[in-house]
Parts: structure tokens; sequence; C-alpha cells
């Protein structure tokens, strides 16, 4: 006796349910994935900031005279008087391996104030810097009371936005080394000391300048 043949309406049921039952599968574990991709990230976040008015005592402030450091809505605003006056902004340790995002502009003021990101302070006359400023100028260095090591000798480079445009400045320290980044583009690694603090930093170089600091983040890597 010839079995019946299953009708052509209950295969294709079957075949729809059971391509729904993966869709849904992969559908959880790419929930579950990105569920612990963002606890992971919460959890290794040790701050960011937007400048609110009332961060300012997460930081350590050491400025010139005259100089203002304004937190607020739109960010935090370093207004220096002078050329040569000079603004450094410390705050959390970093140790291990670590990264820090920095966003900011110059925001008034004759083009070519010097800002950016200190890293591996061990005091504030002893510390790394990366700065670059609106007319497309990078340097790197790090400085030691008079004594200065030169990594990047202050010059002009494509990726640097220049006018008001917002320059972003990421550091990414492992292995004895700090690599750098500026709006994504690799710039250059550079030796990474052990701690140190984090932080802000601007050198004016001609009067009434002011850069505007969007956001700053630290995170630490497992």
């Amino acid at each position: 006796m010839l079995a019946a043949e299953t009708p052509r309406w209950i295969r294709r049921v079957v075949g729809y349910g059971f391509a729904a039952l993966l869709i849904l599968i992969a559908a959880a574990a790419a929930a579950l994935r990105a569920g612990a991709a963002d606890q992971r990230e919460l959890r290794n976040r040790m701050w960011r900031t937007e400048f609110a008015r009332n961060t300012a005592s997460d930081w350590q402030i050491i400025t010139d005279a005259g100089v203002t450091a304004n937190f607020g809505d739109g960010g935090l605003v370093l207004a220096l008087p002078n050329a040569g006056t000079q603004a450094l902004m410390l705050r959390a340790r970093a140790v291990g391996a670590w990264t820090l995002v920095v966003d900011a502009a110059q925001t008034a003021g004759a083009a070519g104030a010097m800002h950016g990101v200190a890293f591996n302070c061990v005091s504030e006359t002893a510390c790394s810097y990366v700065l670059l400023n609106n007319n497309g100028y990078v340097e790197l260095f790090r400085q030691t009371g008079s004594e200065r090591t030169v990594w990047l000798e202050l010059q002009q480079w494509p990726h640097v936005r220049r006018g008001s445009a917002t320059n972003r400045v990421q550091l990414s320290a492992a292995a004895g080394s700090v690599e750098v980044r500026v709006n994504d583009e690799l710039l250059l690694r550079v030796p990474a000391l052990p701690g140190g603090l984090v932080g802000l930093a601007v050198h004016a170089r001609a009067t009434a300048q002011s850069v505007t600091y969007a956001l700053a983040e630290l995170r630490t890597e497992e």
C-alpha cells in the first residue's frame, strides 16, 4: 500500500515555521551579544563628561593668571587673555590599557590656539601632550620642567580640521605605547609611561583666544 503524500500546504507551513524559528534564534543571539557588549562598555567606562556646570570639581584646574574655565550646556570654554598663557586640566589616573577621547574646537580669537590633550602627567610640570590648532598644525612632545622631548615637530597634517570645525583626539595606550589618532586617522605611536593623570591643555598664541571642549571620555580596556 502506498503511503499518502503529505499535503503541499502542510509542507509549506512547516518550512515557513522552521525558517521563522531560525530567524528568532539568530535575533536572540544578536540581542544577547549586544547586551553583553553594552554591559562591558558601561563597566569599562571610567568617566564621560560634556562639562555640565556641576562638574568643575571633578577636575584639577591649573591656569595662568586671567584664564577662565567656564562649564555649561555648551561644553567647557577655556578663555585665554594673552599670547603665551596656558591652561591645564587634569583628571583620573589612567592605568593599564586605556583609551581617551576628546572633542574640541577653537571658538574665539585669531586662529592658532594650540589645544588638545595631556597624558601620563606625574605632575603639572611633567606631562605628555598632543596639541593641534585650527590652521591644520599638530605637535606631540613630553615636557618635564624645562626639558622637552619632541616626538613630532609642529607641522601641518591633512587630517586636522580647520576653522571652527571640531577635532577629535583619541589616545589608546597598551603594551608600553600610546597610539595617537586625530579624527580617526593614525598620526603616531609614542612611548607610554606607567600611570599618570590625563586631561586637557590649551596654549594661547594670540590675545583673547577661546577653545571649547564638547566631550571627554576615558575608558579602560580588558
